[in-house]
């Protein structure tokens, strides 16, 4: 069995397993052995939520810890999820697949299904139909997609003026 440490609770080892490439994303937790007998598994949900599957040797208190790591982290463990299986699947989500996405100006990371539009995708596209643009350079999408929500409500006339002004 080949597994990846991707987390520690205290002295609680976190890890995948090879053997969890075709399962919705789940951790296993164990003291550091790295054996599957007497592993907790912990299935982890969309909004970072958790459901035991099994509590393997771990006392309660243990399980708690493990569990908050999990639900502070889960953004980043899906993101380890996709990275190290290409693939991420969410217990709770069948037939759906998901991804990480950072996003570029604060590094923060998201939760998003696949084939659909992130927020500022989403916002460039409406801007783009709302003004009658099919294109627009490529300095002005930075600034679009940068610019925090509130600041773009009250300002997106302006810049439908710039770019028209630019072409």
């Amino acid at each position: 069995m080949s597994s990846l440490t991707v987390g520690w609770a205290d002295y609680i080892e976190i890890y995948f397993t090879t053997f969890d490439k075709g399962e919705p994303s789940h951790a296993h937790a164990n003291y550091p052995v790295k054996v599957e007998v007497g592993a907790a598994k912990i299935w982890i949900m969309v909004d970072g939520e958790t459901e035991v599957e099994s509590v393997g040797k771990l006392s309660t208190k243990e399980l708690k810890k493990t569990r908050r790591f999990l639900k502070e982290n889960y953004l980043v463990l899906f993101k380890m999820w996709e990275e190290r299986f290409g693939k991420l699947n969410i217990y709770g989500e069948p037939n759906k697949e998901f991804t990480v996405v950072k996003n570029k100006n604060t590094g923060e990371l998201t939760l998003q299904e696949k084939g659909q539009l992130s927020p500022n995708e989403t916002r460039l596209t409406n801007f783009m139909q709302k003004y009658g643009f099919t294109k627009i350079s490529p300095t002005f999408e930075e600034i679009i997609l940068a610019l925090p929500e509130n600041v773009w409500r009250n300002q997106e006339h302006l810049y439908a003026k710039l770019v028209q002004e630019s072409q």
